[in-house]
């Protein structure tokens, strides 16, 4: 692989391309480092053995460069409430978490997304979902380049409203669900049917064509061919491309817990330090 290595999709079949590393040689190795960040580059996807320790996500973010704050904070503890409780996140029940991209209520959503297990679920369920939205956009825009070209031209509204560390917030931003650059390439997939605004300001003529593309769009994500599940571990860490691969939840028992923690990183500062590493490490 090289700096510019072209992106490998990939689909229920990723359990023969993911990689697995280990932080401490990802934190004692410039070659892993170098190795990891490209593998991320190129599959969007690594599973990391970070133990449970505290701290070891800001330990890793810190490798880079620094960890992308946002009003959950620097890293987010993440655990099954009670769902009595005034819960209004579904990552904090048992629930099955919708497929989704992470913070697109925001203007410029995190880049990548460090999910590390501190204890798992126990029984039947709670499997992560990921699936390669890149792919699936361009197979829509083969199959259909109708509905492509309007889920890349149609803004739609996203917020979140709530209490966090940091006191109330409320975020809220447009995007396209398929962003392109400004070449015409993919850059990123904005889904989250549970942080999407009903308001949709376009003509009123196009709003069963959006729906109607937006319907296409899901079913191929929500395809099995398409979904790969991964079970973590306790001290597992699976780290995601926010851009391209969504991910979400299946429910487990309501009788039993879970405890992630999670922080985000940014793709400046990832290609930052793979460009350092690329000359230090003498590869052309």
């Amino acid at each position: 692989m090289t700096f510019d290595s072209e992106p490998v999709h990939w689909d229920s079949n990723l359990e023969t391309l993911l990689r697995e590393y280990s932080l401490e040689d990802i934190l004692t190795s410039d070659k892993c480092l170098h190795d990891w960040i490209l593998q991320m580059k190129v599959l969007g996807v690594t599973l990391v053995k970070a133990g449970v320790r505290e701290g070891e996500i800001l330990r890793l973010a810190q490798r880079i460069s620094f960890i992308r704050t946002t009003c959950l904070g620097e890293t987010v503890p993440i655990k099954t409430r009670d769902v009595s409780a005034d819960t209004t996140n579904l990552a904090y029940t048992n629930k099955f978490f919708p497929i989704h991209s992470d913070l697109v209520c925001y203007g410029r959503p995190p880049g990548i997304i460090l999910l590390r297990c501190i204890k798992p679920a126990e029984g039947h369920g709670g499997d992560n979902m990921v699936v390669d939205g890149f792919k699936i956009a361009k197979e829509l825009k083969l199959e259909d380049p109708e509905a492509f070209k309007i889920l890349t031209e149609t803004e739609v509204e996203f917020f979140d409203i709530g209490r966090e560390v940091y006191g109330k917030f409320h975020q809220r931003s447009r995007h396209p669900t398929i962003s392109l650059d400004s070449r015409g390439r993919l850059n990123r997939i904005n889904i989250s049917d549970h942080g999407r605004d009903a308001m949709l300001r376009i003509p009123n003529n196009r709003v069963r064509l959006f729906y109607d593309a937006l319907s296409s769009f899901s079913r191929k994500i929500y395809n099995e061919e398409n979904i790969f599940p991964i079970k973590l571990a306790k001290g597992d860490l699976l780290a995601i491309d926010n851009n391209r691969v969504l991910h979400g939840r299946r429910p487990f028992e309501a009788t039993s817990s879970r405890f992630l923690d999670q922080g985000y990183l940014e793709w400046d500062e990832m290609n930052s330090r793979l460009r350092i590493l690329h000359t230090q490490l003498g590869y052309q």
